[in-house]
């Protein structure tokens, strides 16, 4: 698969060629950020060559949703597992979260994860940030 990007201020757009199907996606001024179901993959928009990927299916598990933020990106599976990159694809750290993810949103140094989550009384479910 390939994916086209044009950025502000470019005339150019960039192509990069995207193993397996994406669905999920997030990008910034320095990353473009794909997840397919069992891997990820990242590449630097201003070092063309520095391209990483990951793969993160074990178990069964899957990605469900990625973001990108200043210096960092994050991937949660399915697994209830926040991996955090740096954009050249160091694994930093991993958090478990409480419940099975719905959107991940990035920017800067912040970072806003929604999930579904049990509720108790009449709520079959509920969505918590």
């Amino acid at each position: 698969m390939v994916l086209k990007v044009r950025l502000s201020g470019q005339q150019r757009r960039r192509r990069f060629h995207v193993a397996g199907h994406v669905h999920c996606a997030a990008l910034n001024q320095q990353l473009l950020l794909a997840g397919s179901v069992a891997s990820v993959e990242g590449f630097p928009l201003n070092d063309p060559g520095a391209s990483w990927k990951r793969d993160l299916q074990g178990d069964g598990n899957t990605v469900q949703a990625v973001a990108v933020g200043g210096d960092w990106c994050a991937v949660q599976t399915a697994d209830r597992r926040l991996h955090f990159f740096s954009h050249m694809g160091v694994q930093c750290y991993v958090l478990n979260t409480v419940g099975n993810c719905a959107a991940l949103v990035g920017a800067g140094r912040h970072l806003v994860t929604f999930f579904h989550i049990a509720a108790t009384g009449k709520c079959p479910q509920a969505t918590d940030v």
